[in-house]
């Protein structure tokens, strides 16, 4: 099935959390879904996803490795990546 939610990747890296997950994908890519109410997940807002959403703020920064913990996620990339600090509230989604 090409609708995967990992875009046919290969997943190179998996982090649990208490109540999500995330991959790291072949070309970099961090995909997330679960509970997303503490903003987990990274994807600008405190909406879960029960499918697989790529981190649109990650495109491009070449992941390489993620970990979780109860109510967060972390990734490494190769790139610099400047956020400002309140990135991940929902007030700073245009």
């Amino acid at each position: 099935d090409k609708n995967d939610g990992l875009n046919s990747q290969h997943a190179i890296g998996v982090a649990c959390g208490a109540f999500h997950t995330a991959v790291v994908t072949a070309i970099g890519e961090v995909v997330v879904w679960g509970w997303g109410d503490r903003g987990q997940l990274g994807l600008g807002s405190y909406a879960s996803s029960s499918s697989p959403k790529q981190v649109a703020a990650l495109s491009g920064m070449d992941a390489s490795v993620v970990c979780c913990g109860g109510q967060a996620t972390f990734a490494a990339t190769e790139r610099y990546m400047n956020l400002q600090t309140d990135y991940f509230s929902p007030s700073a989604v245009a």
